[in-house]
C-alpha cells in the first residue's frame, strides 16, 4: 500500500522593471534603438492549492516449481489506485480510479520449449457501466532447437532461438479535456433570454434561456492495441558472432477521434459533437542487431551494429470528404506535416506574370519570392494545393555502431549513431529575418538570399529575397516544403578512453584500493553527415519551436574507485 498527500502554498512577488520597445535602426541594422522605459506597480500575490492525494494498493501471489525437466510458474496480482486533485478543472471535483487483475503462467521444458500466457482485466471510471472493464490477453512462445537432443554440438551454431508473441493492451487515458464523455448532453445556463408578456419594461419580466452544450457519447470505451512480434536469435562460431532479428506489427483500434464527417445540417457545432472510438492506425517495422566479439591473448575487441525501421500509417480518422487524396491525413503517417509544394523562386518578370493566383496572399509576390505549385491545375493556390511535405520529424530508420578495444587495462569504446528518412520544419520564427524590427538574421539567410545580381551571374540562391520585419502571412513564409530540411545524420555520438590500474600493484595494496579506473569521454564529438549543420540546429531535437538548441560537445574526466 502506498499513500501520497501534498499541499502547496505559493507566494509570488513581481518587482516592476522598466519596459522598453525595441527596433533596429533602419540605416544601420546593427544598432538597436530602445523606446519607453515606464515603470509600473510591484505585484504581490499568495494562494494555496487544495490537497491532492493518491492511494495505491496492490497484492499478489507468486508460485514457481520444477518437476524434472518441467518448469512452471504462476503469478496473480491485484491492484487499485485512487487519485484526487480537486483544483484540476478536468477532474470535476471527483476522484479518478483504476482497478485491475493480472494473471501470468509460464512454462518451459528443459529450456527448449517456452510458453507464457498473460491475462489482464482492468477497469476505469472513465466509461459507463458495461464499458468500464476490458480484457487484455497476451501470449508468447519460443523454441530453442540447440537444446534438442538431436541437435549436434558444433562450433558453427552454438545457440538458436525462435520466438513469437501476440498481445493486447488497453488505454483509458484518452487525451481529451473532458471527463465522463459518456454522460448525457450538457446544457449552458444563463444564455440569451426573452421578455415574457407585453410590458417588457422591467428586469423582472426578462427570463434567461438555456442552450444545448456538448453532446454525450454513452458508447465511449477503451482504445485497444494489438501487438505482434516474431524474432530469431543466433550465436555462431563459438559465440563470437551474434545475430538478433525482430519483426513487429501493431494495430491500434477504437482510437478516440473527433468526428469530421458530421454535416452542418445536423444543427450542432463541431466542438459540441462528442468524440467516438472510430480511429485506427498501424505501425510496422523490424530491428536487426549483429555483433562480433573475440579475444586474442591480451587483446580484446568487439563490434556491434544495429538497424531499426518503423513506419506508421493512419488507416481511418473520420475525416470530412476532400476532393483530392493529398488533402487527407488518412493514408499518411502520424505526424506528417502538410503544406504547399515549392518550385524554386521567381527569377523573371515572365514567371511572375504567368503565376497562379495565390489566395493566401491576395496574389502579392515579386522577384525573389517563393514559387508554389498548383497541384490540381485550377490556376489558384489555395487549401486544395496543401499536401504532405517531407517526412515526419521522427525518422523511419535509426542505426548505430558500437566498437570496443581493450589491452592490458587500457580500453577504448566508441558509439556511432545515425538516422534516415526524417525531416525538420523551420517555422517562421526562425526563417524570418529581423522579426518584429528587432530579430536577428542568420548567416545562412544572408549568404543564401536571392538578389538580381546573383541570378544574373548564374549563382544559386537558397533563401528568398531579404525582407525587413516580415510576417508569417507573407508569400515567403507560408507553410511549405521550402522550409523542410532533412534531419538525417551520422555522428560519433560518444567515445571513452579508460585505464584500469592492476589490483596487484604495490601502491594499490598499500592504499587499500581494490579497483581503480581512470577515464575521459566526450559526447557529440564529430558529425559526419547533417544537412542542418549550417542552421546550427541539433538534428536530434524536435521541430516546431522558435527556440532551438545548438549542437554541443561535452567532455568529462573522472575515476571509479573501490576499497
Amino acid at each position: 500500500m502506498n499513500y501520497q498527500d501534498n499541499y502547496n502554498r505559493i507566494t509570488r512577488i513581481n518587482p516592476s522593471i522598466p519596459a522598453y520597445s525595441v527596433q533596429r535602426n533602419l540605416e544601420n541594422p546593427n544598432i538597436l534603438e530602445f523606446f519607453g522605459g515606464a515603470v509600473g506597480q510591484d505585484g504581490f500575490g499568495q494562494w494555496g492549492y487544495s490537497n491532492w492525494n493518491k492511494l495505491y494498493l496492490d497484492g499478489g501471489l507468486d508460485w514457481a516449481d520444477s518437476f524434472g525437466l518441467h518448469n512452471l510458474s504462476v503469478l496473480f496480482l491485484g491492484k487499485a489506485s485512487k487519485y484526487y486533485m480537486p483544483w484540476d478543472s478536468n477532474n470535476t471535483n471527483t476522484p479518478s480510479g483504476v482497478i485491475g487483475l493480472v494473471g501470468r503462467v509460464t512454462y518451459n521444458y528443459n529450456e527448449c520449449y517456452l510458453l507464457e500466457v498473460n491475462m489482464g482485466y482492468n477497469g476505469t471510471e472513465q466509461f459507463r457501466k458495461g464499458k468500464r472493464f476490458g480484457y487484455f490477453p497476451a501470449y508468447s512462445a519460443g523454441w530453442v532447437p540447440t537444446n534438442e537432443k538431436f541437435f549436434p554440438k558444433n562450433q558453427w551454431i552454438s545457440f538458436a532461438k525462435i520466438r513469437a508473441s501476440y498481445g493486447e493492451v488497453g488505454n483509458d487515458l484518452l487525451g481529451n479535456d473532458r471527463r465522463y464523455l459518456y454522460l448525457p448532453n450538457t446544457y449552458l445556463l444563463e444564455q440569451g433570454g426573452y421578455w415574457w408578456g407585453n410590458t417588457g419594461n422591467t428586469a423582472s419580466d426578462y427570463y434567461q434561456g438555456v442552450a444545448e452544450g456538448t453532446l454525450g457519447n454513452p458508447n465511449v470505451t477503451w482504445e485497444k492495441v494489438k501487438k505482434t512480434d516474431a524474432g530469431i536469435e543466433l550465436k555462431l562460431f563459438t559465440d563470437r558472432l551474434s545475430v538478433t532479428y525482430d519483426y513487429f506489427s501493431e494495430t491500434r483500434n477504437d482510437i478516440l477521434t473527433t468526428l469530421g464527417i458530421i454535416p452542418g445540417i445536423y444543427g450542432v457545432e463541431s466542438w459540441k459533437v462528442p468524440p467516438a472510438n472510430v480511429g485506427k492506425t498501424s505501425n510496422k517495422g523490424y530491428e536487426i542487431v549483429m555483433g562480433w566479439a573475440d579475444r586474442i591473448r591480451k587483446f580484446g575487441y568487439s563490434i556491434e551494429g544495429n538497424l531499426s525501421y518503423s513506419k506508421n500509417k493512419i488507416i481511418y480518422r473520420a475525416e470530412a470528404p476532400n476532393p483530392y487524396y493529398w488533402m487527407n491525413q488518412t493514408g499518411f503517417s502520424i505526424g506528417q506535416r502538410f503544406g504547399l509544394k515549392s518550385d524554386g523562386l521567381f527569377n523573371t518578370v515572365e514567371e511572375l506574370a504567368n503565376r497562379p493566383y495565390n489566395n493566401y496572399t491576395s496574389n502579392k509576390a515579386t522577384l525573389g519570392d517563393i514559387r508554389y505549385v498548383d497541384l490540381n491545375g485550377d490556376g489558384i493556390i489555395n487549401n486544395e494545393d496543401v499536401a504532405p511535405i517531407g517526412y515526419p520529424n521522427f525518422p523511419q530508420y535509426a542505426y548505430g555502431i558500437k566498437v570496443r578495444l581493450d589491452y592490458k587495462g587500457l580500453d577504448v569504446s566508441a558509439l556511432f549513431s545515425g538516422t534516415a528518412n526524417g525531416s525538420y520544419y523551420i517555422n517562421p520564427g526562425l526563417s524570418m529575418p529581423y522579426y518584429k524590427y528587432a530579430g536577428n538574421a542568420w548567416q545562412w539567410e544572408y549568404d543564401g538570399r536571392w538578389t538580381p545580381e546573383k541570378y544574373a551571374a548564374g549563382e544559386t540562391s537558397t533563401y528568398p529575397r531579404a525582407i525587413f520585419n516580415p510576417t508569417p502571412s507573407e508569400n515567403n513564409f507560408l507553410t511549405s516544403d521550402y522550409w523542410m530540411f532533412s534531419n538525417d545524420y551520422f555522428k560519433l555520438k560518444n567515445m571513452e578512453i579508460g585505464y584500469t590500474v592492476p589490483a596487484n600493484r604495490k601502491v594499490m595494496k598499500q592504499a587499500g584500493i581494490s579497483s581503480l579506473r581512470i577515464y575521459v569521454n566526450g559526447n557529440n564529438l564529430v558529425t559526419f553527415r547533417n544537412a542542418m549543420r549550417k542552421l546550427g540546429i541539433d538534428p536530434e531535437t524536435t521541430d516546431g519551436s522558435t527556440y532551438i538548441y545548438p549542437l554541443t560537445r561535452v567532455f568529462n574526466m573522472g575515476f571509479n574507485i573501490q576499497f
